[in-house]
Protein backbone atom coordinates (compact mmCIF):
# COMPACT_ATOMS: atom_id res chain seq x y z
CA UNK A 1 0.00 0.00 0.00
CA UNK A 2 2.88 2.66 0.08
CA UNK A 3 2.49 5.42 -1.53
CA UNK A 4 -0.87 5.65 -2.30
CA UNK A 5 -2.19 6.37 1.33
CA UNK A 6 -3.89 9.65 1.81
CA UNK A 7 -3.62 11.97 4.77
CA UNK A 8 -5.94 12.83 7.61
CA UNK A 9 -5.07 16.09 9.22
CA UNK A 10 -7.12 18.06 11.64
CA UNK A 11 -6.71 20.20 14.64
CA UNK A 12 -9.62 19.86 17.24
CA UNK A 13 -10.39 23.10 18.58
CA UNK A 14 -13.55 24.31 20.93
CA UNK A 15 -15.70 27.48 19.59
CA UNK A 16 -13.64 30.09 20.75
CA UNK A 17 -10.31 28.55 19.40
CA UNK A 18 -8.86 27.12 21.99
CA UNK A 19 -6.79 23.65 21.20
CA UNK A 20 -8.49 20.52 22.68
CA UNK A 21 -6.04 18.02 24.39
CA UNK A 22 -7.39 14.44 25.45
CA UNK A 23 -9.53 13.82 22.72
CA UNK A 24 -9.93 10.46 21.50
CA UNK A 25 -10.17 9.81 18.01
CA UNK A 26 -11.34 6.60 16.86
CA UNK A 27 -10.94 5.19 13.00
CA UNK A 28 -13.39 2.73 11.49
CA UNK A 29 -14.05 0.99 8.45
CA UNK A 30 -17.91 2.83 7.47
CA UNK A 31 -20.76 1.76 9.33
CA UNK A 32 -18.69 -0.44 11.60
CA UNK A 33 -16.41 -0.64 15.00
CA UNK A 34 -13.64 -2.22 13.28
CA UNK A 35 -10.25 -0.03 13.92
CA UNK A 36 -8.67 -0.10 10.67
CA UNK A 37 -4.58 -0.06 10.48
CA UNK A 38 -3.28 3.74 10.23
CA UNK A 39 0.26 5.35 9.54
CA UNK A 40 2.92 7.59 10.67
CA UNK A 41 3.43 8.35 6.71
CA UNK A 42 2.27 8.74 3.46
CA UNK A 43 4.46 5.47 2.25
CA UNK A 44 6.05 2.84 3.77
CA UNK A 45 5.80 1.32 7.43
CA UNK A 46 5.13 3.47 10.87
CA UNK A 47 2.35 2.42 12.19
CA UNK A 48 0.61 4.38 15.25
CA UNK A 49 -2.09 3.97 17.50
CA UNK A 50 -5.79 3.67 16.90
CA UNK A 51 -7.38 5.22 18.55
CA UNK A 52 -5.72 8.44 18.88
CA UNK A 53 -5.51 11.11 21.70
CA UNK A 54 -4.87 14.54 20.98
CA UNK A 55 -1.86 16.36 22.84
CA UNK A 56 -2.25 20.20 23.69
CA UNK A 57 -1.85 21.23 20.36
CA UNK A 58 -5.47 19.45 19.54
CA UNK A 59 -3.32 17.83 16.55
CA UNK A 60 -5.13 14.55 14.20
CA UNK A 61 -2.65 13.37 11.61
CA UNK A 62 -2.46 9.97 9.92
CA UNK A 63 -2.45 8.25 6.76
CA UNK A 64 -4.45 5.93 5.71
CA UNK A 65 -4.71 3.49 2.72
CA UNK A 66 -7.81 4.01 0.04
CA UNK A 67 -11.70 3.64 1.58
CA UNK A 68 -14.15 5.33 2.69
CA UNK A 69 -13.85 5.13 7.51
CA UNK A 70 -16.01 6.79 9.84
CA UNK A 71 -13.11 9.12 12.44
CA UNK A 72 -14.86 9.33 15.49
CA UNK A 73 -14.25 12.49 18.03
CA UNK A 74 -14.80 11.90 21.84
CA UNK A 75 -14.01 13.92 24.97
CA UNK A 76 -12.18 11.71 27.84
CA UNK A 77 -12.78 14.61 29.81
CA UNK A 78 -15.31 15.34 32.55
CA UNK A 79 -17.22 17.31 32.19
CA UNK A 80 -17.60 16.61 28.72
CA UNK A 81 -16.54 19.74 26.42
CA UNK A 82 -17.80 18.50 23.25
CA UNK A 83 -20.62 15.87 22.31
CA UNK A 84 -19.32 12.98 20.43
CA UNK A 85 -18.97 13.24 16.55
CA UNK A 86 -18.18 11.09 13.60
CA UNK A 87 -17.23 12.43 10.51
CA UNK A 88 -17.09 10.10 7.50
CA UNK A 89 -13.74 10.72 5.06
CA UNK A 90 -12.63 8.95 2.21
CA UNK A 91 -8.91 8.15 1.55
CA UNK A 92 -8.55 8.31 -2.40
CA UNK A 93 -5.66 6.47 -4.06
CA UNK A 94 -2.77 7.64 -5.89
CA UNK A 95 0.42 9.55 -4.68
CA UNK A 96 -1.54 12.79 -5.62
CA UNK A 97 -4.50 12.00 -3.63
CA UNK A 98 -6.26 14.95 -2.00
CA UNK A 99 -5.54 15.91 1.63
CA UNK A 100 -8.03 17.04 3.45
CA UNK A 101 -7.84 19.90 5.60
CA UNK A 102 -10.69 19.08 8.22
CA UNK A 103 -10.31 22.17 11.24
CA UNK A 104 -13.50 21.24 13.60
CA UNK A 105 -14.31 24.52 14.43
CA UNK A 106 -18.67 23.79 15.26
CA UNK A 107 -18.18 20.70 16.65
CA UNK A 108 -21.26 21.10 18.70
CA UNK A 109 -21.23 21.01 22.66
CA UNK A 110 -24.20 18.94 23.74
CA UNK A 111 -25.43 21.45 25.95
CA UNK A 112 -27.84 19.23 28.11
CA UNK A 113 -25.51 16.37 28.29
CA UNK A 114 -22.74 18.85 29.63
CA UNK A 115 -25.75 20.53 32.21
CA UNK A 116 -26.28 17.23 33.47
CA UNK A 117 -22.94 16.49 34.65
CA UNK A 118 -22.02 20.15 35.75
CA UNK A 119 -25.30 20.45 37.63
CA UNK A 120 -27.10 17.09 38.20
CA UNK A 121 -30.99 16.86 38.60
CA UNK A 122 -32.53 17.52 42.06
CA UNK A 123 -29.62 20.89 42.92
CA UNK A 124 -31.21 24.05 44.35
CA UNK A 125 -29.68 27.06 43.38
CA UNK A 126 -30.41 30.74 44.46
CA UNK A 127 -31.70 32.79 41.40
CA UNK A 128 -31.83 36.89 41.38
CA UNK A 129 -34.89 36.38 39.04
CA UNK A 130 -37.94 35.19 39.23
CA UNK A 131 -38.45 33.14 36.11
CA UNK A 132 -36.45 29.86 36.01
CA UNK A 133 -34.19 29.86 33.04
CA UNK A 134 -33.78 26.51 30.32
CA UNK A 135 -33.74 23.04 32.21
CA UNK A 136 -35.21 24.43 36.09
CA UNK A 137 -37.99 24.43 37.77
CA UNK A 138 -39.32 27.09 40.21
CA UNK A 139 -39.10 26.18 43.91
CA UNK A 140 -43.06 26.82 44.60
CA UNK A 141 -44.13 23.34 45.22
CA UNK A 142 -45.71 22.94 42.25
CA UNK A 143 -46.64 19.38 40.42
CA UNK A 144 -44.99 17.82 37.52
CA UNK A 145 -45.29 14.40 35.44
CA UNK A 146 -43.49 11.62 37.01
CA UNK A 147 -42.34 10.51 33.33
CA UNK A 148 -42.01 13.84 31.57
CA UNK A 149 -39.51 14.69 34.48
CA UNK A 150 -38.28 11.00 35.26
CA UNK A 151 -34.62 12.37 35.87
CA UNK A 152 -35.33 14.81 38.61
CA UNK A 153 -38.39 12.13 40.03
CA UNK A 154 -35.50 9.49 40.30
CA UNK A 155 -33.56 11.65 42.59
CA UNK A 156 -36.18 13.58 44.83
CA UNK A 157 -39.59 11.24 44.68
CA UNK A 158 -42.07 11.91 46.18
CA UNK A 159 -40.52 13.72 49.54
CA UNK A 160 -41.76 16.70 49.00
CA UNK A 161 -45.44 15.95 48.06
CA UNK A 162 -47.37 14.24 45.49
CA UNK A 163 -49.30 11.02 43.76
CA UNK A 164 -49.90 8.79 41.34
CA UNK A 165 -48.31 10.21 38.33
CA UNK A 166 -47.33 13.31 39.95
CA UNK A 167 -44.73 14.62 42.09
CA UNK A 168 -44.04 17.89 43.92
CA UNK A 169 -40.77 20.02 43.64
CA UNK A 170 -39.84 21.77 47.15
CA UNK A 171 -41.96 24.79 48.27
CA UNK A 172 -39.78 26.90 49.36
CA UNK A 173 -41.86 30.61 49.06
CA UNK A 174 -40.98 32.26 52.01
CA UNK A 175 -39.15 30.24 53.95
CA UNK A 176 -35.38 29.22 54.89
CA UNK A 177 -33.51 26.09 54.13
CA UNK A 178 -32.07 24.33 56.63
CA UNK A 179 -29.69 21.34 56.06
CA UNK A 180 -31.09 17.82 57.53
CA UNK A 181 -30.22 17.25 60.97
CA UNK A 182 -27.99 14.24 60.31
CA UNK A 183 -27.39 13.07 63.95
CA UNK A 184 -25.97 16.13 65.13
CA UNK A 185 -28.86 17.10 67.64
CA UNK A 186 -28.78 20.59 67.07
CA UNK A 187 -32.90 20.38 65.64
CA UNK A 188 -34.23 17.68 68.00
CA UNK A 189 -37.67 17.74 65.74
CA UNK A 190 -38.82 17.88 62.41
CA UNK A 191 -35.02 17.32 61.28
CA UNK A 192 -35.69 14.74 58.17
CA UNK A 193 -35.41 15.70 54.48
CA UNK A 194 -38.42 17.62 53.35
CA UNK A 195 -39.72 18.02 57.35
CA UNK A 196 -40.63 21.54 57.96
CA UNK A 197 -41.32 23.77 61.25
CA UNK A 198 -40.83 26.85 62.49
CA UNK A 199 -43.44 29.82 62.60
CA UNK A 200 -43.41 33.28 61.67
CA UNK A 201 -45.17 34.47 64.74
CA UNK A 202 -44.97 33.72 68.00
CA UNK A 203 -46.61 34.40 71.76
CA UNK A 204 -44.92 34.36 74.60
CA UNK A 205 -46.04 31.80 77.01
CA UNK A 206 -45.77 32.91 80.85
CA UNK A 207 -42.91 29.74 80.78
CA UNK A 208 -40.94 31.36 78.27
CA UNK A 209 -40.76 34.81 79.83
CA UNK A 210 -37.68 35.46 82.28
CA UNK A 211 -38.08 35.77 85.77
CA UNK A 212 -38.98 39.37 86.79
CA UNK A 213 -40.73 41.43 89.86
CA UNK A 214 -43.41 44.43 89.51
CA UNK A 215 -43.39 47.69 91.05
CA UNK A 216 -46.49 48.54 93.23
CA UNK A 217 -48.18 51.56 94.92
CA UNK A 218 -48.94 52.10 98.23
CA UNK A 219 -52.66 53.43 99.38
CA UNK A 220 -52.58 54.15 102.93
CA UNK A 221 -56.02 53.49 104.85
CA UNK A 222 -56.65 54.38 108.83
CA UNK A 223 -58.27 50.58 110.86
CA UNK A 224 -59.68 50.63 114.45
CA UNK A 225 -57.20 49.56 116.90
CA UNK A 226 -59.04 49.45 120.17
CA UNK A 227 -62.47 51.04 121.43
CA UNK A 228 -62.87 52.76 125.05
CA UNK A 229 -65.15 51.50 127.67
CA UNK A 230 -68.39 49.74 126.56
CA UNK A 231 -72.10 51.32 127.18
CA UNK A 232 -75.09 48.54 127.15
CA UNK A 233 -75.43 44.95 127.80
CA UNK A 234 -74.12 41.93 127.21
CA UNK A 235 -72.70 41.43 123.85
CA UNK A 236 -74.27 44.34 121.89
CA UNK A 237 -71.99 46.88 124.31
CA UNK A 238 -69.59 49.55 122.36
CA UNK A 239 -67.82 52.44 123.28
CA UNK A 240 -65.61 55.66 121.55
CA UNK A 241 -62.94 54.18 119.33
CA UNK A 242 -59.53 55.04 121.10
CA UNK A 243 -56.95 54.18 118.03
CA UNK A 244 -56.18 54.02 114.61
CA UNK A 245 -53.68 52.11 112.50
CA UNK A 246 -52.78 52.57 109.04
CA UNK A 247 -52.55 49.63 106.63
CA UNK A 248 -51.44 49.22 103.09
CA UNK A 249 -53.42 48.57 99.90
CA UNK A 250 -51.33 47.02 97.21
CA UNK A 251 -51.34 48.05 93.16
CA UNK A 252 -49.27 46.07 90.78
CA UNK A 253 -48.11 47.74 87.87
CA UNK A 254 -49.11 46.63 83.86
CA UNK A 255 -47.74 46.55 81.21
CA UNK A 256 -48.14 44.33 77.85
CA UNK A 257 -51.06 43.32 75.39
CA UNK A 258 -50.31 39.92 74.94
CA UNK A 259 -49.80 39.75 71.27
CA UNK A 260 -47.71 37.94 69.20
CA UNK A 261 -44.01 39.37 67.96
CA UNK A 262 -42.36 38.99 64.43
CA UNK A 263 -39.77 35.71 64.55
CA UNK A 264 -38.12 37.24 61.36
CA UNK A 265 -33.83 37.15 60.71
CA UNK A 266 -33.33 40.23 58.32
CA UNK A 267 -33.74 38.56 55.08
CA UNK A 268 -32.83 39.06 51.30
CA UNK A 269 -35.48 37.35 49.36
CA UNK A 270 -34.22 35.71 45.95
CA UNK A 271 -35.48 32.75 43.75
CA UNK A 272 -34.81 29.37 44.22
CA UNK A 273 -34.87 26.95 41.24
CA UNK A 274 -34.16 22.83 41.00
CA UNK A 275 -32.83 21.48 38.19
CA UNK A 276 -34.70 18.57 36.31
Amino acid sequence: MAGIRSQFDTVVIDSEGNALDNITVNVYLQGTTTPVTIYSTKGGGGTITNPITTGASGLVQFWAPPGTYDVKFHDSELPARISDRTFAWESLSGADAGIPQVKIENLATDLTALAALVVPPGVVLPYATGTAPTGFFNCDGSAYSTTTYAALFAVIGTTFGGSGGNFNVPDLRGRVVAMTDGGAARMTANNALGNSSGSENVTLSAGQMPAHTHNVSLAPHSVITSLGGGVGGGAFQYGPVTGFATSPSYTSGSAGSGSSHTNKQPYICLNYIIKY
